[in-house]
């Protein structure tokens, strides 16, 4: 070729390469067709005009020069390819029957493991999922192994929605030591859900028919065991979840750690009476030390639940924990874990019984023997904390400030230390002091959600001095009663809550007044609680509180007042007139199930 045209060649290629880049599929295919027909075997030529007729849809094009080219070709990728192309053509044109003809011969050329693979590969790019599965067939019928792409094949089930045979193939996969347990879970718990049942059900009779199968032995069998688990506890069987745990524990001889972990999490979704099996099923077998020590002190954590659950026996249930722990203390009182014992004790008698000087020993016990430790700073907190319920603030402030900034003290340490001494200030009038303090407590952390709370009612305040005389005196009013309801003084801080709709009937803080109000109504009256809510909605539309305040209505009237009808309405009104709410999805979940009962 003489080098005018060559260079010519050059130059028409860097121009249809440009508007092949730009998205100019018209005009780069005139250019590479003219380029084709000076030299039909350029591999890169064959693959841009291919591609810039498929994006202009000139199937009459593309079908004949594909048929054409495939004629020329040898086996390899670019022949996979071009067959793929040719089907979606057919495909596009309506021509099934055509794109099938040209689907089924992809393999015909195939003789070794790699040429399947790069088909499956091929198909799985194109989405052609059915002949992905018909493609691991093939593969295995001419290979003799029938878990060939057992992975590729799950896959491809999955995404036609062939549920069973994806279970059927994922256990194929399960069978091998090196699968991918964690890709395989989230496949399989994708489709098998509570949402889905007649599913849910399906895998899980497939999976118990092939338990027997896999030795126990193997990676696989423990696999499956935890997958299994997962499905009774998804389906509601907690008694099959534990009794599988139970049994995965001993054949992989692990000597409690199994069940250790069910437990937990059997405690975390409140489901507390097979925690309580789990933890006793541990202590009776006695097989490893270390993990008794741990079902002992996970009893402990049962017990406060169940303090939770059963109102008639909290008080019984609380002091069983209250000797659980003691007796924790006085066998292993030299565990790595005796802190966050000590630290759970101290707060259960401060939070929950609300004995404070049963609180303050044993915190000050754990400062005494664990003072370097986190949860050591965490006691020096709550001392701080019953110092404020006990209405002792003398040098309060200094030792809140000590600890907000302790360097060895975890960021959630230091956001509740500040936001106790925020507390403080806010009791005292000291309402600027207050607001810088609580400025500065880390949202993201456990004492952010209050700290935000009560920044926001100071600001609120603080606006609105300039118009209203009386806000710094509703402002102190409202502080008042906050420290009451520290005190734990519940009827006198309601009384106070309750005049200063009277006493200052413009103040910004009224909101923050009804929905303390309604928080101290629930221990005494959910009726009154829910009217409390619903007044503050109702009066304050646009309130920080407004939200939470339907949020609370809602529930109310669902779990306590077993008012359906209401609790619906409420539900409805949340997601209608706040759809940004933090509760709105377990609302709308909540209003699906009222429905679904009603």
């Amino acid at each position: 070729m003489p080098l005018a045209s060559q260079a010519q060649r050059a130059n028409d290629f860097e121009i249809a390469e440009a508007l092949f880049q730009a998205g100019n599929y018209e005009k780069a295919a005139e250019l590479f067709e003219k380029l084709y027909q000076t030299n039909a075997t350029q591999i890169f030529v064959v693959e841009r005009l291919r591609e810039s007729w498929f994006q202009l849809r000139a199937f009459d094009k593309l079908i004949p020069f594909l048929q054409k080219e495939l004629a020329r070709q040898k086996s390899g990728g670019a022949k996979i390819a071009m067959k793929l192309q040719l089907a979606q053509c057919f495909i596009e044109k309506n021509e099934r029957e055509k794109a099938d003809a040209v689907l089924n011969t992809l393999c015909d050329d195939c003789a070794m493991l790699a040429q399947f693979r790069s088909v499956i590969f091929a198909l799985q790019r194109g989405k052609f999922y059915e002949y992905v599965v018909k493609t691991a067939q093939q593969a295995r019928q001419a290979m003799g192994n029938q878990t060939l792409f057992a992975d590729e094949s799950a896959e491809a089930f999955v995404l036609l929605g062939r549920y069973k045979e994806a279970t059927d193939e994922f256990l194929k996969v399960l069978r091998d030591d090196v699968a991918d347990f964690s890709k395989v879970q989230a496949q399989i718990l994708s489709y098998a859900s509570k949402s889905n049942p007649t599913v849910l059900k399906e895998t899980l009779a497939a999976m118990e028919q092939a338990r027997d199968r896999f030795p126990a032995s193997t990676l696989g069998r423990q696999f499956l065991s935890q997958l299994l688990t997962q499905l009774y506890i998804e389906s509601g069987n907690i008694e099959g979840a534990f009794e599988e745990t139970a049994a995965r524990d001993k054949f992989m001889g692990a000597r409690g750690a199994q069940l250790l972990g069910f437990a937990r999490t059997a405690l975390d979704q409140k489901e507390v009476s097979i925690a309580r099996r789990a933890y006793q099923k541990i202590i009776a077998d006695a097989e490893d030390v270390a993990f008794v020590q741990r079902a002992k002190l996970g009893l402990a954590r049962v017990l406060e639940r169940e303090a939770d659950l059963q109102p008639a026996s909290r008080n019984e249930k609380l002091q069983q924990a209250v000797n659980a722990y003691r007796d924790y203390e006085q066998t292993y009182w030299l565990t790595m874990d005796m802190p966050d014992v000590l630290l759970s004790w101290a707060m259960l008698e401060f939070q929950k019984l609300g004995n404070l000087d049963a609180a303050t020993v044993t915190a000050k016990r754990l400062l005494e023997r664990f003072y370097e430790s986190q949860p050591a700073r965490a006691a020096e907190v709550l001392l701080a904390k019953i110092k404020l319920e006990k209405n002792e603030f003398n040098g309060l402030a200094q030792s809140l400030t000590t600890l907000a900034n302790h360097p060895n003290a975890s960021p959630e340490i230091r956001a509740e230390a500040a936001f106790t001494l925020a507390r403080v200030q806010f009791y005292e009038h000291r309402f600027e002091e207050a607001l810088k303090t609580v400025s500065d407590v880390d949202v993201a952390r456990n004492a952010g959600n209050d700290a935000l709370e009560l920044r926001l009612s100071l600001i609120e305040a603080f606006g609105d001095t300039a118009r209203n005389p009386a806000s710094l005196e509703s402002l102190k009013s409202y502080a008042d009663a906050m420290r009451l309801i520290a005190q734990k003084k519940f009827v006198d801080a309601k009384a106070m809550l309750e005049a200063m709709r009277a006493l200052f009937p413009t103040s910004k803080l009224l909101d923050d007044a009804l929905m303390q109000k309604g928080r101290l109504d629930e221990n005494t009256s959910p009726a009154q609680a829910a009217q409390t809510y619903d007044d503050l909605v109702k009066a304050y539309p646009k309130s920080f509180y407004a939200d939470r305040a339907l949020w609370r209505l809602a529930d109310l009237s669902e779990t306590e007042l077993k008012d359906k009808a209401k609790a619906a309405d409420a539900y409805e009104r949340l997601l209608r007139d706040y759809p940004r709410s933090f509760h709105a999805k377990d609302a709308r979940e909540r209003l699906r199930k009222l429905k679904e009962t009603s």
